[in-house]
């Protein structure tokens, strides 16, 4: 078994995470741009770490939880980026499918947006 020096490791990580996280977070990682969420999970697949390595990681840690969002958060940042996109080259109405395709949401989960994003979506589609 090899020793690991978690301390120089955990330097040595933090400036590739840090692009990571921000790339996945602002959608520059995405096909079409769209904003994802940052999970340990995708960081431990797209890094080639093993699982629980942050554990080991403080510095790295905190990057992970200062890109971290809840599911609904997300979901709003998305439905967000997509109306944006859609206004920018559509001048016919725009519609609710169109928006969650975009944004990668399934309508099943607009009752737990919160109720600010529900509103400019319902402005939106007017």
């Amino acid at each position: 078994t090899v020793n690991l020096d978690w301390n120089t490791l955990d330097d040595d990580l933090v400036p590739k995470l840090e692009n990571l996280a921000k790339a996945i977070y602002t959608g520059k990682v995405s096909k079409i741009g769209r904003p994802e969420r940052v999970s340990e999970r995708r960081i431990y697949k797209e890094m080639n770490l093993r699982a629980h390595s942050l554990e080991n990681l403080p510095r790295c840690r905190e990057v992970v939880n200062r890109y971290s969002e809840t599911y609904e958060e997300n979901w709003s940042r998305r439905i967000l980026w997509a109306l944006d996109q859609i206004s920018k080259s559509k001048n016919h109405p725009i519609l609710l499918s169109e928006i969650l395709k975009l944004a990668g949401v399934k309508k099943e989960k607009l009752h737990r947006l919160p109720d600010e994003i529900t509103e400019i979506l319902r402005r939106a589609i007017e």
